[in-house]
């Protein structure tokens, strides 16, 4: 499945969102937001598949990876 080769080969990566103010059209924060890379490098949501992974017992799996990655990003 998408999931599994997902997480076998890591191609996950954050995209970061602006979240912006609409009375200032200022920028106040950004989210992150978690995407998979798939096997033709397109980048993809993976709020379609959270009930596939809650349902196979990769959800567990994919926190610890992102808590991870966050980590990375943050001593980046």
């Amino acid at each position: 499945s998408l999931l599994q080769k997902a997480l076998l080969d890591r191609s996950f990566t954050f995209a970061f969102q602006p979240v912006v103010n609409a009375k200032t059209s200022e920028t106040t924060y950004h989210e992150c937001l978690l995407r998979i890379i798939d096997e033709n490098k397109k980048v993809i949501s993976i709020g379609p598949h959270i009930r596939a992974a809650e349902r196979l017992h990769f959800i567990d799996e994919i926190d610890f990876m992102v808590l991870e990655m966050v980590v990375e990003e943050l001593t980046m």
